[in-house]
């Protein structure tokens, strides 16, 4: 008996002694411990004091607590794992000397203090370095992005004054072309806005889009619908898929002649935004006067009626503006034309057109700077040899081709001009408008 009792005795000071070394631990939760204690207590099967209750509440404990034990080292393994993994991507500047271990206290004490570091020095710098980022792009949109935008609104205008300066003394079947732009509906405040918009405010204080939440800003609509179109596009919706931004451009040409193209959403967005010819619809006007009035009309509303002549002579006008900002044709200080070879070629060309109108559209071209290559049939040389510098005959008999080649100099084409009764009634009576700017 005495025997026992001192076994007892024993383990219950080897119990004692573990709970003591348990609760010195860090993990240690003793109102855990004894909220989950007092529950075991509770329970009918242990109400009983006897040595059988107490066994069974001690073989609980013990089942309960290899369910926990295992829970546990799982979780530790995950936890390695997870550590490994965040080792080998960031490779922190310390490595834990206990990794390769089982203590996984240790572990946790140094994962706390990487997490400490982490959040007070590496999320703080580049925390600052996101907000300085964010002010260099607010400032690029403000001071480069809209200033290029208003440079490109400049070089429009100068592409279209130079179009119009070309057309103006070239009337085609007795009316005069003139290259119009409207406002899209779309983006007219943005428009707005960007015309406002002075290099001074380039240096603003503030977020980009703070004015947006001012009501007292006259811009206030149009920073929104900025700021809208770029998330819209920075989250994966198109907003040309939707509509919103009117037609592609080509440049100064016709009306109805451009289409939507779909896109990647983010950069579709920012093409919008930045194209300078997004913001404008192009037309021509077609009028019987220089300085537009007799009847004018657009050209978007004249498309689909009309002979075949009346159509060419607009395609004629569209294609040579267009191959004009292509090459990027300008003028120097002196007047002379800069852009290359800026080559136009076309196959059986102005075969609808008469006299009048074939001078007109290769006047046109010529004036614009274009380098014109066309092939046409016989009964078309008495209209274009005063326009040109060389002719190239070519002649077919049988298997043999045969090639004549004439060059006519600017003396000819002078007197083939002044030779040609057509001209004088071709050409409409002058109105005395100005010469448009």
């Amino acid at each position: 008996m005495q025997i026992e009792a001192d076994r007892l005795a024993a383990q219950t000071d080897a119990a004692a002694q573990q709970r003591s070394a348990l609760q010195q631990t860090d993990v240690f939760d003793a109102q855990l411990a004894a909220e989950r204690l007092e529950r075991l207590q509770a329970q009918a099967l242990f109400q009983d004091e006897d040595a059988g209750a107490w066994r069974a509440l001690g073989d609980e404990a013990q089942r309960r607590a290899g369910i926990q034990q295992s829970t546990a080292n799982k979780a530790r393994e995950r936890a390695r794992d997870a550590l490994n993994e965040y080792l080998h991507r960031w490779s922190a500047e310390e490595r834990p000397a206990v990794l390769g271990g089982d203590d996984h206290p240790a572990r946790s004490v140094w994962v706390m203090a990487e997490l400490t570091r982490v959040r007070d020095t590496q999320l703080a710098r580049y925390e600052t370095e996101a907000e300085n980022a964010l002010r260099e792009a607010e400032f690029a949109l403000r001071a480069d992005f809209v200033g290029k935008l208003q440079e490109g609104f400049v070089v429009l205008d100068e592409q279209l004054k130079e179009l119009n300066r070309n057309l103006r003394n070239r009337p085609f079947h007795g009316q005069y072309y003139h290259f119009t732009k409207q406002p899209e509906p779309d983006l007219k405040q943005v428009l707005a806005w960007v015309q406002d918009w002075t290099p001074e405010q380039g240096g603003d204080v503030g977020g980009l889009f703070d004015s947006a939440s001012d009501p007292s800003h006259p811009h206030r609509e149009a920073i929104a619908q900025v700021r809208g179109l770029l998330m819209e596009a920075g989250g994966g919706e198109s907003a040309a898929a939707r509509g919103q931004f009117g037609r592609a451009p080509v440049g100064p040409a016709p009306a109805g002649t451009s289409t939507e193209r779909p896109g990647n959403a983010s950069r579709d967005g920012h093409e919008h935004l930045s194209d300078y010819r997004r913001y404008f619809h192009f037309d021509v006007r077609m009028s019987d006067r220089r300085d537009g009035g007799g009847n004018p009309e657009l050209l978007s509303r004249r498309l689909g009626k009309g002979s075949g002549g009346e159509h060419q002579s607009p395609f004629y006008v569209a294609i040579g503006a267009a191959l004009a900002a292509a090459y990027r044709i300008e003028r120097d200080e002196t007047g002379g034309l800069r852009g290359g070879m800026a080559l136009a070629i076309f196959d059986e060309a102005f075969s609808k057109l008469d006299v009048q109108n074939s001078a007109s559209a290769l006047g046109f071209l010529d004036g614009l700077g274009l380098q014109v290559l066309l092939a046409a049939p016989d009964e078309k040389y008495g209209q274009i040899a005063e326009h040109v510098d060389s002719i190239v005959n070519v002649y077919r008999d049988g298997g043999d081709v045969h090639i004549d080649t004439e060059r006519i100099k600017p003396a000819a084409r002078r007197a083939l001009s002044a030779d040609n009764p057509l001209h004088a009634a071709a050409e409409p009576a002058d109105d005395g408008a100005p010469a448009d700017g």
